[in-house]
């Protein structure tokens, strides 16, 4: 995905008869036969995701484009290559380091270059008017329509309307001091997501923002005249429109002035009343419960849900303050459910818990998935000894990835399949093809998760994430996207590495500030859609005449001819692992790609629907056969796992979901 801003912004146990018995009273709800698709055939599975270019000759001429960008090495100004280095490769390079450099630089190669890193950067330019409260914290604004004139890409915005994603959330400098931040960041919310979060605001101090009326003030105030008046950028008149807030529980109910998760009346969807069970508030899952609604909210209908009157209801035209604010999917299902079930498999019941063996299998498996991660994920696997410090990350990819395989090893049936009632639907719910057309089926399946876990796990694990589950398609609904696209991951990478800037604990706020104007404020680029084919790696031709491509970008993804990189699914439905990436001599014959044909040898699960309408299956490379295809006929990048022993042939694959 293109980097639109050169910044900073750069991580069988055995279970009882009981179990069994009400499990499956409760699976046999779920129509086993109740496929996503009606009779879909092989043809029309592929269908999805990328579109195709008219023609292969189109093809072969981005190809020759991009390779003759790759054989010409382009002229650059070597101060300016120096000055991004300092700022987007080595941010937290002293600046003392980086005036030795300097005048190391000075003395022959670069004679124009100054003596003083501040100079070099600019430092000494920033002119941002940091305040300090009565409680001695600080806060600092920077602004919205300032940023978005130097990095808005109007040909991205085709109705000329620039959709707004905020997040609000603290982050913890020091291990040994209170020292906080509570950022206000912005993204860009567009059909191609190419946009990064960026600081509206940061307030910084000992604790969270006494004061949320003074906090959230500028932004309220530069949002309403934004969304009244918009603003230009090159002769072109661009609407502004704040669709959604982006955070986690806590924060959700700090800006919406609300109670926190473990009030009766904490629910943000509906009026469910809690109740007390082992010292932990619980939210039943029963029929008819009102929603709540905007106006109900506004009116405070139901005062028990509310603490005071938000400041974010001064924001004109109206927000909504219950759609419009998100239930995260990286802290309440990853962080929150995920976790908790897993725990649960871990140190519950002991009718519920994984044997010692189960769990040394579990390890293995991860361990041997650790070289099939594909390049697009942050984290490999690792032991499942290590799955209390697990990160988001890793519990997604264990959701949406690797679960159902490692897991079918095992868990008892009855909690396999109650598993698979999660996964499935966060599956359909984060792709960009199901998630919208096939929304009202995952609602189906969380449902039906939530209900389950009363009978699984006690009447006590029905805590907010978990009722918050029968909620989360509602998201798909109003924002008209997948889950992958309306996360906190983003907006926590940022936060991340905003807190990396940090080179020492004094004056923190101040020295974010200089930092953000070094290397954000000064080097922004408007984004643009990256071209749908980049050579990364190429070899000469060989005897027979191909120019032998060892590495290439397609449609956003990385595709090689070695593993985790070489699985794809082509249009006519065809699994190909990929064994060679080429050109031919003779532009007429348009051979760019040979391959081993899989063989699908049955769908990966059956329940809660058919895993092949998810295009995901076990397959085999024996009896295969071999093809040449054009690269247009490559539509998904595919996610394969081999854990093959030396009797058995066990190898799955499932669509890389763009997250």
């Amino acid at each position: 995905m293109e980097q639109c801003y050169h910044s900073y912004y750069e991580n069988i146990v055995e279970n009882s008869m009981e179990n069994e018995n009400l499990t499956q009273h409760f699976m046999d709800n779920i129509d086993d036969e109740n496929n996503l698709t009606d009779n879909v055939r092989d043809s029309d599975q592929a269908d999805f995701e990328m579109n195709e270019l008219n023609n292969t000759d189109e093809e072969m001429d981005l190809l020759e484009a991009s390779m003759d960008e790759n054989d010409n090495d382009s002229e650059f100004d070597e101060i300016e290559e120096l000055r991004a280095w300092a700022l987007y490769k080595n941010p937290t390079i002293p600046h003392t380091r980086l005036d030795a450099l300097l005048h190391i630089l000075r003395v022959r190669l670069l004679p124009n270059l100054p003596l003083s890193s501040k100079t070099f950067l600019r430092t000494a330019s920033v002119d941002y008017d940091v305040q300090i409260y009565e409680d001695s914290s600080e806060f600092v604004y920077f602004g919205l329509k300032r940023i978005l004139q130097m990095s808005i890409n109007p040909n991205l915005h085709t109705n000329n309307v620039v959709n707004l994603k905020i997040n609000v959330d603290g982050v913890q400098l020091f291990k040994s001091s209170s020292k906080q931040f509570w950022p206000i960041l912005c993204q860009v919310h567009s059909e191609k997501d190419v946009y990064q979060p960026f600081p509206v605001a940061i307030y910084c101090g000992t604790h969270k923002p006494q004061d949320l009326e003074q906090y959230l003030q500028q932004f309220i105030e530069e949002i309403n005249y934004l969304h009244e008046n918009g603003f230009e950028v090159n002769g072109q008149h661009l609407q502004v429109k704040l669709i959604a807030f982006i955070c986690d529980r806590p924060a959700r109910a700090f800006i919406k002035c609300i109670k926190g998760h473990g009030a009766y009346w904490s629910c943000e969807r509906c009026m469910v009343h809690g109740e007390r069970v082992e010292g932990r508030t619980v939210y039943p899952v029963s029929e008819g419960v009102e929603k709540r609604t905007d106006d109900l909210f506004r009116n405070q209908q139901n005062p028990e849900h509310h603490q005071g009157i938000t400041p974010l209801l001064n924001i004109r035209p109206k927000l909504d303050m219950i759609s419009a604010f998100l239930l995260d999917f990286m802290h309440f299902v990853c962080l929150g459910v995920m976790k908790k079930i897993l725990n649960y498999w871990l140190y519950g019941n002991i009718t519920i818990r994984l044997s010692q063996i189960a769990k040394c299998l579990l390890t293995n498996l991860l361990v041997k998935l650790q070289h099939q991660v594909p390049q697009e994920f942050q984290r490999t696997t690792r032991s499942f000894a290590d799955v209390e410090k697990f990160k988001a990350t890793e519990l997604k990819f264990l959701l949406l990835y690797s679960g159902p395989i490692i897991f079918k090893r095992v868990l008892p049936t009855n909690i396999y399949k109650y598993f698979l009632l999660l996964h499935a639907a966060c599956r359909i719910l984060c792709s960009k093809r199901w998630a919208v057309e096939k929304r009202t089926h995952a609602k189906k399946y969380l449902t039906s998760f939530v209900t389950l876990a009363e009978h699984l796990y006690g009447k006590a694990s029905l805590i907010s994430n978990m009722h918050n589950l029968i909620h989360l398609a509602d998201d798909v609904r109003y924002m008209n996207c997948s889950l992958s696209r309306i996360s906190a991951f983003p907006f926590e990478n940022t936060l991340g590495k905003i807190k990396k800037l940090l080179r020492s604990g004094n004056k923190p706020l101040a020295q974010i500030v200089r930092r953000l104007h070094e290397s954000f404020f000064l080097g922004i680029q408007r984004p643009h859609i990256q071209p749908r084919i980049q050579i990364l790696r190429q070899s000469r031709s060989n005897n027979e005449g191909e120019i032998v491509i060892k590495r290439l970008q397609y449609i956003g993804v990385v595709l090689t001819s070695r593993v985790p990189n070489n699985t794809v699914l082509l249009d006519n439905s065809l699994l190909l692992k990929i064994d060679r990436i080429f050109i031919s001599a003779h532009k007429n014959e348009n051979n760019i790609k040979i391959g081993t044909i899989f063989k699908k040898v049955e769908p990966l699960f059956t329940y809660p629907c058919n895993s092949a309408d998810l295009h995901m299956w076990a397959v085999s490379e024996r009896n295969t056969t071999s093809g040449t295809f054009p690269l247009n006929k490559v539509i998904q990048k595919m996610v394969t796992f081999d854990i093959s022993t030396e009797t058995e042939e066990k190898i799955y694959t499932m669509p890389f979901l763009h997250m």
